[in-house]
């Protein structure tokens, strides 16, 4: 797995293993459906910003280390 899905299902509340969780959402199936995909999109971005920002920072201290 390359995203830790438990900490969705945890804002969910639900749980489990890193990349297998889940959760019991009660509502209208399109409502859920709604929650759930919004609150994944949310979770997929505040990781890709890390992401971005930690290669960001590697590649600024390369280049600062190749320059200094």
């Amino acid at each position: 797995g390359k995203f830790r899905v438990n900490d969705i299902a945890k804002s969910l509340s639900g749980g489990g293993h890193a990349f297998a969780a889940g959760a019991m959402v009660k509502g209208r199936l399109s409502d859920v459906k709604d929650k759930v995909i919004s609150t994944s999109i949310d979770f997929l971005q505040k990781k890709m910003s890390y992401v971005y920002l930690r290669l960001r920072q590697n590649r600024l201290e390369r280049d600062w280390k190749i320059v200094g």
